[in-house]
């Protein structure tokens, strides 16, 4: 089967790289990315997204990521934006 203009579908590039991968030294040191939230509602303050549920789901984020050794935190707290604009 020919794909991508190559019999067996693999360009010159990936058959080499799959010949020779990099060498990588993974790290088991974990990687910490901020993260800022800004939560927006209408212009009277009303309609931000629940705090409670966002931290539930922060949460599941930094767990999918555990593996990967990753994990985000927040370093500042939630940026209230009020602005019914930002909402259309």
């Amino acid at each position: 089967m020919k794909l991508c203009n190559h019999p067996d579908g693999r360009s010159e590039w990936l058959i080499e790289y799959q010949s020779n991968p990099p060498i990588t030294n993974r790290s088991d040191d974990i990687i910490w990315v901020n993260i800022q939230f800004h939560l927006v509602g209408d212009d009277d303050g009303i309609g931000h997204y629940d705090e409670y549920e966002l931290r539930q789901i922060f949460c599941q984020l930094n767990e999918t990521y555990a593996d990967a050794n990753i994990q985000f935190y927040m370093e500042d707290n939630f940026n209230y934006i009020n602005s019914s604009a930002l909402l259309l």
